[in-house]
């Protein structure tokens, strides 16, 4: 075989003859070759007919032709009946009404629902409140029952005709004890001598007060203490003398009770009236406890003023260390700056004037 020399610009050209194809081959490769050719043809053809369309175009640069996609026509839309769009509307506003309303419904079910529960429960502990109160008042009430007991007892006296006596006692017991009062066991009715006999009860401490005692008042005087649990009872002796000129008056033998004198008479008429009274008081041993009343005076005369005197369970207090009295511009005080057990007791501030006396009484517990 020849050698064929080519030129220098085709030398790394590598070029092959067609003599190693087979028949089928040659005939495939015609083929595409023949496809290839029509296919470049249609394509410059379409570029010239775009070209010259593109001439008498306005706006050829944003004109591209694809004969692929096409625009749908308009058609014109269906419109539905007025009454039918109505009558929707309205179907849907009335079903957000009864949504909205049932709702509204839910909710107050839901509140009222909680409102009763809340109720019951506030029912029920009330309920449980009041029965666990009445046991532990029943408790209470179990343990604290007795029957009346005398803390203080009726102490007998002496006095003088026309003047007056006062009885005390103290009694305690649960429930309160009620108190009578009986002259030589007969029962004393206030409502039988009005304005002889008088009655009184403070915080426990009950008194009987006579007034203008005669000879016909000496008896022994009971008081009857009781409850549903039981009674208890205290007596005491009142003996009534007669006052004979200068006869000097001598202690009962029975009641070993010092009686106080009767201090001058003042040579005028004075009325008293009581405009502060010290009351029942409670004090501790080693304290002092200062008793005051203070009193209106008519007429009010400087030189003339009534005679305050203190007593103890109707025994006069001596001034001293242990009991200091002062009166002044009305104003009776008597002070204890050491309290003791004995001086527990009731404490009569009495006022001596021409026309007659007055006091005021009240009792004085030491614990």
């Amino acid at each position: 075989m020849a050698t064929t020399i080519l030129p220098f610009h085709q030398k790394k050209h590598k070029h092959y003859g067609f003599d190693y194809r087979s028949s089928d081959s040659q005939r495939l490769v015609k083929h595409y070759t023949t496809s290839s050719s029509s296919s470049k043809r249609s394509s410059s053809a379409l570029q010239a007919s775009s070209a010259a369309s593109a001439r008498f175009s306005p706006c050829a640069k944003r004109i591209c032709y694809c004969p692929a996609v096409e625009v749908p026509e308009y058609t014109i839309p269906s419109f539905k009946s007025r009454v039918v769009e109505e009558s929707s509307r309205r179907a849907k506003a009335r079903s957000f009404l009864y949504g909205t309303k049932l709702r509204a419904m839910e909710n107050e079910i839901a509140r009222l629902s909680r409102t009763a529960h809340e109720s019951t429960e506030t029912l029920a502990l009330t309920r449980m409140e009041e029965e666990r109160a009445a046991l532990q008042k029943h408790v209470r009430e179990d343990a604290l029952c007795r029957a009346p007991e005398f803390l203080v007892r009726l102490r007998s006296h002496t006095v003088w005709e026309n003047s007056f006596v006062k009885l005390c006692c103290t009694v305690q017991g649960f429930p309160t004890p009620l108190v009578r009062w009986y002259k030589d066991d007969v029962y004393i009715d206030q409502t039988g001598v009005p304005g002889k006999y008088r009655m009184d009860s403070y915080y426990g401490v009950h008194s009987l007060e006579i007034s203008r005692c005669t000879t016909s008042d000496t008896a022994q005087y009971t008081a009857v203490a009781f409850n549903i649990h039981g009674e208890s009872s205290t007596n005491a002796a009142v003996i009534v003398k007669r006052f004979h000129g200068d006869e000097e008056p001598y202690h009962s033998v029975l009641l070993p009770v010092k009686l106080p004198l009767l201090s001058p008479a003042v040579f005028t008429q004075i009325d008293i009236q009581y405009s502060e009274k010290f009351g029942v008081s409670f004090g501790t041993e080693g304290e002092t406890m200062i008793l005051t009343c203070r009193m209106i005076l008519t007429p009010n005369i400087r030189r003339l003023q009534p005679e305050a005197v203190w007593y103890r369970d109707e025994v006069e207090i001596k001034k001293s260390k242990w009991a200091m009295m002062q009166y002044k511009e009305g104003t009776a005080i008597l002070t204890l700056p050491h309290l003791n057990k004995d001086d527990e007791g009731l404490y009569t501030l009495r006022l001596i004037t021409r026309g007659g006396t007055s006091q005021h009484s009240a009792y004085v517990f030491v614990r």
